[in-house]
């Protein structure tokens, strides 16, 4: 019989492990866990899974849910994530510097299968996004940070729209996305505009639960309020860097449960 060295005992040969003897079931299932619980910006890490060997190869291509995640950072294989997603529901993160239009044009041609969409522009490329009409129907999450919005975006059509967090912006209240749906409106740095204007798009806003507003209003201009919108399900207001009399105007024309958690930090 001939002997084997153990330095042959040992050798680990390429794809010729355990798990490489996997059946695509389960090795499907690796995947798609291993997707659910790698950190939000995967970026190449989703691509990786391609060059171990044919067989996984074959099998990542295959699964469009390992491809709904995408992190424009990583902008060399963003238009491979997008193919090979096909038709499931996207979640995207991106920033969008001065010289990369095009990444822009590529997410709005995604928009009717967006989930969650967070963007940091500058003020060159947010004007492409204020001129789209397109709606997006699925859209759930949307986070924009120094975005210069000179209209409605989306067409106004959001019926999914759980979550809005603007940050450095620049806007007017009635051009935030809002639906019947929304639970959370996060608003800082933005002198959007007088209380009144934010109360009369809180009116379509029943089912709000989180209201933070951080540094949001311009000049207060203080109006007869003989209608308070009703927010029955909000658990937390939180306002902070606002002017007393601007926190004091913005409570008179809401009314909220008692049990809500209220958080006034106001400049004198």
């Amino acid at each position: 019989m001939q002997s084997i060295s153990a330095d042959e005992t040992n050798e680990v040969r390429p794809h010729q492990g355990p798990i490489f003897r996997l059946p695509p079931e389960i090795l499907t299932e690796i995947f798609l866990n291993w997707k659910t619980h790698t950190p939000e910006k995967q970026g190449l890490r989703v691509l990786s899974l391609t060059w171990v060997c044919h067989s996984w190869r074959e099998l990542a291509l295959s699964l469009p849910l390992l491809w709904s995640r995408i992190d424009f950072k990583n902008g060399d294989w963003v238009q491979h994530a997008l193919t090979h997603s096909q038709d499931v529901l996207l979640s995207i993160d991106a920033d969008i510097p001065w010289n990369k239009d095009p990444l822009l044009s590529t997410i709005l041609a995604s928009l009717s299968r967006i989930q969650r969409l967070s963007l940091s522009f500058d003020s060159t490329s947010s004007l492409q996004l204020s001129t789209s009409d397109d709606p997006a129907p699925f859209l759930e999450y949307l986070e924009l940070k120094q975005f210069d919005m000179a209209d409605k975006i989306f067409s106004g059509t959001v019926p999914s729209l759980r979550e809005v967090k603007l940050s450095d912006c620049t806007f007017s209240w009635p051009y935030i996305p809002i639906s019947t749906n929304l639970t959370t409106l996060s608003v800082i740095d933005a002198e959007a505009g007088p209380t009144y204007a934010l109360v009369s798009i809180l009116r379509g806003t029943p089912n709000l639960e989180i209201l933070l507003l951080d540094d949001a209003f311009a000049a207060e201009i203080i109006v007869e309020c003989e209608d308070p919108v009703p927010l029955l399900r909000l658990q937390s207001l939180t306002v902070h860097r606002e002017w007393y009399r601007t926190t004091t105007s913005l409570l008179q024309q809401i009314s909220i449960p008692p049990s809500a958690d209220v958080s006034p930090k106001s400049l004198a």
